[in-house]
C-alpha cells in the first residue's frame, strides 16, 4: 500500500526514428537532427562582418510555416545528391511524452518503487517471492535490457538471510567436533545432530498456531535451536553407549536408555520452556519483536525433545544392523 515512484512524466514530444530507406539516400539520423533543429530553431554556420562587429545568419521557417504535426510531416530534408525527400517518406514521427527528470544510480537509468507492506496480507518475504516469480519474468520479457534491484526491507532480509545460512553452518560444523571429541566417534555425531532437522516442525507448528509469520526473527530462532536440542540426545547417547559396552543387546540398550532417562530429557527441556513463558505471552511493544524468537525455541525444542526419545534409539539400532557401531571392550587389570 502507499506506493509511489520517482518517475515524473514530462511535457509531450514527438519522436522521429529513420527508416532502413534512409540509408540508400545517404541521409543519416544526423541529418536529419540538424534539418529539424534549423528549421524550428535555426541556424547556419554563417556570419557577416559589418564594421567592426560579427553578426551571425541564423535561417529558419517562418512560423507560420510549421504550425503542427502535419507541417513537420512535409518537411523537405535534402539527401547527399541534393534531391529534397519529405521528412515522412524516411522516417517515422509519433507522438509521445518525455520525462520531466531522470535519476542514474552508477551512471544507469533508475526508477524507484516504495511502498508500506500490509502484514495482514503478507510478509517482506511472501511479497518478494511473488514478485521474483510472477511479475519480474513479464517485466523482463517486455523489457530485455530492465536490471532489478531489491533494497529496503528485502535488501535487509536477504542480507540476514544470508549471514544467517553461513552461521547456521560454522555452528554444526563446531557441534560435530565438539561430539566427535566427546564420544571419540565420526558417526554417533551424526546420530545426534539428526534430531536437530526435528525442531523446524514445532517452529512452523508453533508459528501456526500462535499465527505468526515466519520471519527473519522466527528463522534466528529455528538457528538457536541447533546448539540446544542436541543436549537431550547427548544424555540418551551417552546412556546407550554406557549399555551397549557393558554387553547389553543394542535394542534392550535403547529401550532402557529411552525409558531410565525419560525424566531427564523431559526435565531438561521443560524447564527451559518453563524459562522461555513470560517473554512468550508478553504483550507489551517492547516484546512484540522477539516473541516469534521466543515462540521457535520454545515449540522447536519441545519437538525436538519429544522426537529424539523415538529417533535416537532407532539411529542406533539402524546402525547397529549396519554394522557401523563396534563394542568397546573394557581395560581389566
Amino acid at each position: 500500500m502507499d506506493i509511489s515512484d520517482d518517475l515524473r512524466p514530462g511535457k509531450p514530444e514527438y519522436r522521429i526514428h529513420l527508416r532502413e530507406m534512409a540509408g540508400s539516400l545517404g541521409i543519416s539520423a544526423r541529418d536529419i537532427a540538424y534539418e529539424v533543429r534549423s528549421a524550428i530553431h535555426g541556424g547556419t554556420d554563417l556570419n557577416v562582418q559589418i564594421g567592426g562587429n560579427a553578426y551571425d545568419v541564423v535561417v529558419r521557417l517562418d512560423v507560420g510555416d510549421l504550425n503542427g504535426f502535419n507541417d513537420l510531416y512535409y518537411l523537405p530534408v535534402r539527401s547527399q545528391n541534393g534531391q529534397l525527400v519529405s521528412l515522412s517518406a524516411i522516417a517515422d514521427i509519433k507522438e509521445a511524452r518525455g520525462f520531466s527528470r531522470i535519476h542514474r544510480v552508477n551512471s544507469r537509468r533508475t526508477v524507484t518503487v516504495q511502498g508500506s507492506l500490509d502484514t495482514d496480507v503478507a510478509n517482506a518475504r511472501e511479497l518478494m517471492g511473488i514478485t521474483k516469480k510472477k511479475f519480474l519474468p513479464e517485466l523482463k520479457k517486455k523489457y530485455p535490457g530492465i536490471l532489478v534491484s531489491f533494497v529496503g526491507q528485502g535488501k535487509e532480509s536477504a542480507i540476514t538471510g544470508g549471514s544467517l545460512k553461513t552461521n547456521i553452518l560454522i555452528g554444526l560444523i563446531g557441534v560435530f567436533i565438539i561430539l566427535s571429541f566427546q564420544f571419540r566417534s565420526y558417526l554417533q555425531p551424526i546420530a545426534v545432530m539428526l534430531a536437530i532437522p526435528t525442531g523446524l516442525i514445532g517452529v512452523v507448528w508453533g508459528l501456526i498456531l500462535m499465527g505468526l509469520d515466519l520471519s527473519m526473527p522466527g528463522l534466528v530462532g529455528l538457528a538457536t535451536l541447533t546448539g540446544i536440542v542436541v543436549n537431550d540426545s547427548i544424555l540418551l547417547t551417552t546412556f546407550i553407549k554406557e549399555q551397549y559396552d557393558g554387553g547389553v543387546k543394542m535394542v534392550e540398550a535403547v529401550q532402557t536408555a529411552a525409558r531410565d532417562r525419560f525424566r531427564a530429557v523431559i526435565l531438561t527441556s521443560l524447564t527451559t520452556i518453563v524459562g522461555l513463558l513470560p517473554l512468550l505471552v508478553e504483550t507489551s511493544t517492547q516484546a512484540q519483536f522477539l516473541i516469534p524468537l521466543v515462540a521457535s525455541l520454545a515449540f522447536g525444542l519441545f519437538s525436538a525433545t519429544v522426537f529424539s526419545l523415538f529417533l535416537i534409539p532407532t539411529y542406533f539400532v539402524i546402525f547397529e544392523d549396519l554394522g557401523w557401531i563396534k563394542k568397546r571392550e573394557k581395560l581389566t587389570d
